[in-house]
């Protein structure tokens, strides 16, 4: 899947929250307003199609951080003060 460098900025942000625990990713929009300044429909709209991505087959799913392997270097997003007033 071949996705805009802005979206994928967006995507990549949504990796780093889902390994943050922060968040359900079903709430991530929210996460994606405030950190864009992006209307509701808008971040709606991006988290959704990331979340359809991951039905892609593997080899067209986007580059975005997905597979890589976690060792936890997304923790410090959970302490982070934008997390805490989220």
């Amino acid at each position: 899947m071949k996705v805009q460098n802005e979206v994928l900025e967006y995507y990549k942000f949504l990796v780093k929250l889902r390994n943050s625990g922060a968040t359900n990713m079903f709430g991530a929009s929210a996460y994606l307003e405030q950190a864009y300044d992006l209307s509701r429909k808008d971040a709606r709209d991006i988290l959704s199609s990331w979340m359809n991505s991951f039905s892609l087959p593997e080899d067209e799913q986007p580059d975005d951080g997905r597979n890589d392997e976690y060792h936890g270097e997304y923790d410090d997003y959970v302490e982070d003060p934008y997390w805490e007033n989220s």
